[in-house]
């Protein structure tokens, strides 16, 4: 199983301490839960706990693999841990907010480690495991495989899904063929920072993120390659209406 929330390199020491928040039941422990924060994404295969002496994962594997002690065992290993940065949930029986939606930083309960709402794989959204997606249709010894597997959509409780393999190894597609055909993998890694203050009358944010992997995500500009994004701002305070689809700045090249 891979969830589609990302394979990630998380920070090697511990942060801190904090409780953890079961919404459904309105619980909360003591603040005793030890804590990292996700570092990096990567894209290769998470090889689980299956000889894995990094602190790296998925939030499923790397949690349990720490909760197992295997290669932690100087450390409190009695304990799960704790890992979500973003908004801080408002009560014991509400989730918090991902960082990809706030620029805040406070440890909220996510319930990363038992798969959350980011895990699944998503049409439209995060829709598709390839050699370039976070994590990646790498091998168990992280050689390439060449393996695309399309989530396109859902029909109720129906999935819509191609599978791919390249002809470079070993299937019967054209690598170039299949990225033509496919959507390219999620950015990871988004984050929000704040740059204040307000200057004509515009409130300035930073957005980061890590850059898709696609070889054919980069296009000519003068001499060098560029990734090639769309950064889109609503006009509206009301969250729940999508902004028409008109680029902000189409000049600008992200």
């Amino acid at each position: 199983m891979e969830a589609a929330d990302g394979f990630w390199k998380w920070d090697s020491l511990v942060s801190g301490r904090h409780y953890q928040i079961l919404y459904t039941d309105c619980y909360q422990s003591p603040p005793t839960w030890a804590y990292f924060n996700k570092s990096n994404a990567l894209y290769k295969n998470d090889p689980s706990i299956l000889a894995n002496e990094n602190p790296e994962g998925d939030g499923v594997s790397f949690h349990f693999r720490y909760f197992m002690g295997n290669g932690f065992t100087t450390r409190d290993t009695t304990v799960a841990k704790w890992w979500s940065l973003g908004e801080k949930e408002p009560s014991y029986c509400e989730i918090g907010k991902d960082r990809i939606f706030t620029n805040k930083k406070e440890v909220y309960s996510s319930g990363e480690f038992a798969g959350n709402r980011y895990s699944p794989w998503v049409p439209g959204y995060n829709e598709i495991f390839s050699p370039y997606s976070s994590p990646s249709t790498t091998s168990w010894n992280d050689q390439q495989t060449g393996i695309f597997m399309w989530h396109r959509s859902m029909n109720g409780a129906v999935a819509s899904s191609k599978i791919y393999r390249a002809s470079e190894n070993g299937g019967s597609t054209p690598l170039s063929t299949i990225l033509e055909e496919t959507p390219p993998s999620r950015p990871m890694n988004i984050k929000i920072e704040d740059c204040g203050p307000i200057v004509n009358n515009y409130y300035r944010i930073k957005l980061t993120w890590n850059h898709n992997m696609e070889p054919d995500m980069k296009r000519p500009l003068g001499v060098s390659f560029n990734k090639r994004y769309k950064i889109y701002r609503s006009k509206s305070n009301d969250m729940t209406i999508v902004p028409p689809d008109k680029m902000l700045y189409p000049e600008h090249v992200y």
